[in-house]
């Protein structure tokens, strides 16, 4: 038996009776990460040609419909610009994964220069209080490989959030921060 077995046999058990009691999932992740960190590597470079620093391309994407909702408060009580980006191309992809929200808007006019046609933004600005409801999203006329949210706050932080394979999404814009839950 191997050591990631004989460890997993006595982990699994453990970890299932704490997520049960507490819902979390972040020790089965960062254990996960690290037992499996060099095979996602490797595997990370074959995929580019043995260099790792392209971005992975997600699941397939569904998202048709996006909710959002600005708290009382939301953003230090200012408006909050957001931007749902579909990106059809890995190095456009690999770049906004590298950046914050903040970066993202101060550049997104040069971005668009530069990539033209390698994504397509939704955009919305709310101010705290506002929700708008079952929004039909634009995916741009392809086949988008990534979807990312960047949310446009004036506090510190990354405020980006990559999409699954959700067919719809309410998100939620926080004081300082924003949360999304998915839908099939």
């Amino acid at each position: 038996m191997s050591h990631s077995i004989r460890f997993f046999s006595k982990f699994v058990p453990v970890c299932s009776v704490c997520f049960l009691l507490t819902g979390c999932l972040s020790s089965v992740g960062s254990i996960a990460d690290s037992l499996f960190k060099r095979k996602a590597t490797d595997a990370l470079a074959d995929s580019t040609g043995g260099t790792g620093d392209l971005a992975p391309v997600g699941p397939k994407i569904k998202l048709k419909e996006v909710s959002i909702s600005a708290d009382k408060g939301a953003n230090e009580d200012s408006a909050i610009r957001f931007h749902l980006v579909f990106v059809f191309d890995r190095k456009v992809l690999t770049e906004f994964m590298r950046i914050s929200s903040k970066e993202y808007f101060s550049k997104v006019d040069q971005y668009a220069r530069d990539y033209p046609g390698m994504f397509h933004v939704n955009s919305w600005e709310l101010i705290p209080g506002q929700s708008v409801a079952n929004q039909k999203v634009d995916a741009g006329g392809g086949k988008p490989m990534s979807v990312i949210l960047f949310a446009d706050y004036v506090t510190k932080g990354l405020h980006r959030q990559r999409i699954g394979s959700d067919k719809k999404i309410r998100i939620f814009l926080r004081k300082s921060t924003f949360q999304y839950l998915g839908e099939e």
